[in-house]
């Protein structure tokens, strides 16, 4: 869950504690990239086995306020979205989407503003063509996606663009070329993210040291830029008191109070199962999957005991996924406890 990005006021999240708030639905494992850090194409299961329409009538009558579409695969790569962006308008929800941006062109984004689209998340891996096509292994995908979102924000100014960034040793020496990308793109958050479980992308010693003594450049770079983070630290490497109020580094951070299950949700159509969050979905199926829409709705599985349990001991022990949970989620943790103290 995005703070800058929702709408509701989070010191008033607490009315919609126990509902699915935000739910991720990852809709295939198809996908026309090939990005070196994704294991996609390898996954066993690709088509979804969900009748999607049924499920966005349930979410919305358990109180769901946010639909976003994630890959798995690429979201916009499935022809029925169209058709389910239309039913969450309609049944008053809003979405969210991840994209390479591939599958987008004039005519479909303007289509894509008669829906209640909040907000776009564009992976942009590097400032040139040339370092961002070799990482998504897509000749002319780089031209492609920035234009398309030269058009959205023509289109749809009130929804909100957010580059997603991977950090990686191809591009983390030209991160302030990344910053002056804003001359060109008019995107309206950027959001760089680790790489993680790359080991041939890891960035070397030699490079974290120079991003580390460039951090300021790279802070008063972002003012003169007009570039606003979706977090604001952008400290990875080391050590952070934002995430937690602790000083500790990023992959320390395994002792918070983990409450995002109690509002959040991921559903992986291609398996029909039902994880906790967003990070969950990464992690061991044995201890995070809480069950299998072919089997359960939505409902019972929300309310069932494996899905009980899980956020019992998210919250109140140390689990795994903790070590590398998403910056969005601790972020989103910090605040909940944080009004928890107040109420």
């Amino acid at each position: 869950m995005y703070q800058k990005l929702i709408t509701d006021d989070l010191t008033n999240m607490k009315q919609f504690q126990g509902t699915p708030y935000y739910v991720y639905i990852s809709l295939s494992n198809f996908c026309n990239a090939n990005c070196v850090f994704c294991d996609v194409h390898e996954q066993r299961y690709k088509q979804g086995h969900v009748d999607v329409e049924v499920l966005l009538d349930e979410l919305q009558s358990l109180g769901t306020k946010y639909i976003h579409f994630i890959g798995g695969g690429e979201p916009l790569i499935n022809k029925d979205i169209w058709k389910y962006f239309g039913k969450i308008t309609n049944l008053g929800m809003k979405f969210a989407i991840t994209t390479n941006g591939f599958y987008l062109d004039d005519r479909k984004i303007s289509e894509l503003a008669n829906y209640n689209l909040n907000h776009i998340f564009f992976s942009i891996d590097g400032h040139t063509a040339e370092i961002h096509d070799q990482i998504r292994r897509v000749p002319g995908l780089w031209k492609r996606a920035t234009e398309n979102i030269v058009s959205l924000k023509k289109a749809i100014p009130k929804a909100k663009i957010v580059i997603n960034h991977v950090l990686n040793k191809n591009n983390i020496d030209f991160f302030s070329n990344m910053l002056q990308l804003k001359d060109q793109i008019p995107f309206d958050f950027f959001n760089p993210l680790l790489i993680k479980d790359c080991p041939e992308l890891e960035m070397t010693n030699q490079q974290i040291e120079k991003y580390n003594n460039s951090l300021k450049d790279y802070e008063k770079l972002s003012v003169e830029q007009h570039v606003e983070f979706l977090y604001d630290g952008i400290n990875f490497f080391g050590i952070d008191e934002n995430l937690d109020g602790m000083t500790k580094k990023r992959w320390e951070n395994t002792n918070f109070k983990c409450y995002y299950p109690q509002y959040a949700s991921y559903i992986d159509c291609p398996t029909a199962s039902v994880y906790p969050c967003d990070c969950t979905i990464h992690r061991s199926p044995k201890l995070f999957n809480c069950g299998n829409l072919n089997e359960k709705t939505f409902t019972e599985i929300w309310n069932d005991v494996p899905m009980q349990n899980l956020r019992h001991k998210l919250e109140h022990q140390y689990m795994i996924c903790k070590k590398n949970c998403d910056r969005a989620n601790v972020l989103f943790n910090r605040t909940i406890e944080e009004v928890m103290l107040l109420t």
